[in-house]
Formats: C-alpha cells, sequence, structure tokens
C-alpha cells in the first residue's frame, strides 16, 4: 500500500519512450491520463500499476509511432540518403561496361555478378580500386538506356503516383508500396539467377535490367514521399 502523500513514479523508461517518439507536446497529454490512472493503481499494487504502465505503452507504441514527428523525419532523411544509391548503380553500371572480363584482382566479382549478388559485389575493395580507371574508359552513356527496364519504371512511377494521390493510401502503406514497386524486379532477377543458373551471357541483361529500374524509379518515387513526409511535418507543426 501506498499513501496518496507520497505518489509513486511510473517507469521512467516508459516515458522516456514515449516522450522521444511523440515529441514533449504530443505526449504530455497522453502521459498526464497514464499518470492519473497509475497513481490510482498504485494504491493497491505498485508492481501491478507498473505492469499495467508498460502494457499501456506498449499498445500506444502503433499509433505513436505513425504519427511520431520523429520517426517522420527519420524516414524523410532516409529518403534523403538513399537517393545517393542512383548514382553509386550509375557508376557500377559504367564501371562493368568498361571490361569485357574483370582486371587482376578482383577474380570472385564474376561469380557474385553471374548469382546477382550486387550487394557484396559493391562491397569488394579491389573493384573501388579500379573505379576510376573505368570511368575514364566510359565512351558514351548508351549503356544506361534499357528499354524493359525503363517500361517497368514507368509503370512503377505510375502506381506510385496513383497511390500518392489515394486519400486512404496512409504514410507507412506509401513507404511499403515504394520498396515493393522499386525492388521488386531486384528480387525477381535474384530469384531467376538463383533458381535457372543461366549461362554468364544471360545474367548481363538481366543484371542491367535490376539495376537500371532502380535507377529509373528510385528518384520520383522517392520525390513523392519525400514531398508527404514535408507535408506530415508541416501538419505536425500548426
Amino acid at each position: 500500500m501506498t499513501s496518496q502523500n507520497t505518489p509513486v513514479q511510473p517507469p521512467l523508461l516508459a516515458q522516456g519512450l514515449l516522450q522521444i517518439l511523440a515529441g514533449q507536446a504530443k505526449a504530455a497529454p497522453l502521459l498526464g491520463d497514464l499518470y492519473e490512472e497509475f497513481q490510482q493503481r498504485a494504491v493497491s499494487s505498485i508492481p501491478a500499476a507498473r505492469a499495467w504502465y508498460w502494457q499501456q505503452t506498449i499498445h500506444s507504441l502503433p499509433y505513436v509511432v505513425t504519427h511520431s514527428l520523429v520517426i517522420i523525419k527519420l524516414l524523410r532523411y532516409t529518403t534523403y540518403a538513399s537517393l545517393a544509391l542512383v548514382p553509386v548503380l550509375v557508376a557500377f553500371i559504367a564501371w562493368l561496361s568498361s571490361f569485357d572480363q574483370f582486371p587482376t584482382g578482383v577474380e570472385q566479382g564474376m561469380q557474385r555478378l553471374i548469382t546477382g549478388q550486387l550487394p557484396g559485389l559493391l562491397t569488394e575493395s579491389a573493384i573501388w580500386a579500379q573505379f576510376p580507371l573505368a570511368l575514364t574508359e566510359v565512351e558514351d552513356l548508351w549503356f544506361l538506356v534499357h528499354p524493359p527496364a525503363l517500361l517497368w519504371s514507368l509503370l512503377s512511377i505510375a502506381m506510385g503516383w496513383y497511390c500518392y494521390h489515394r486519400n486512404r493510401t496512409t504514410t507507412a502503406k506509401l513507404t511499403g508500396i515504394f520498396m515493393m514497386l522499386i525492388f521488386t524486379p531486384y528480387l525477381i532477377g535474384k530469384l531467376y539467377i538463383f533458381w535457372y543458373t543461366p549461362p554468364a551471357r544471360q545474367v548481363g541483361p538481366v543484371l542491367a535490367f535490376m539495376v537500371l529500374h532502380i535507377c529509373y524509379s528510385l528518384p520520383p518515387l522517392a520525390c513523392l514521399l519525400i514531398k508527404r513526409l514535408n507535408l506530415l511535418v508541416e501538419s505536425r507543426h500548426e
């Protein structure tokens, strides 16, 4: 039992979690209601009151996260950062188009290329050491034109535009849809290479489709998502 003159503090970690995610101003009403109920329950049992407080905090997380200004800003910065992937992929395609075979020191790159392990290929230090030489060997930019990837990207952008203008599409759903539209061809290409293990000469067009689709579709869809996130940030400040 505890006296009403000596109030018990709710779990500090739970309070801090709500304050960080929702922000001080938005969390204040929720924390106030939880505090009053917590004090009433603490009169009978402090452990039970703390367990109840954590239960309410966990139940509030889905709503708090989807309306959190901190999460919205973090997602916006992440989207900005994802745009840096485009020039990296373009430079990587230029690197691939500049050599008929992998230079000495990156023999494993051919195996990674054939199996569609692009993330592993991008992490090989030997490849990045050859990057300046490869870029100087590029004679034109026609390697960036891939009609199938361009057509698929236009369809993806049109679908993203439609979802963006639907009032019922939440920001969380919009983010998931955009990620699916951007990376689904890459995943399909990886599955095709894994299951059918085509000859090396057939892997190149598949990889070009996988990578160039990301280059084509990521910038416009990222800009739409950033626009939606900016509107949310402005509405939270009003």
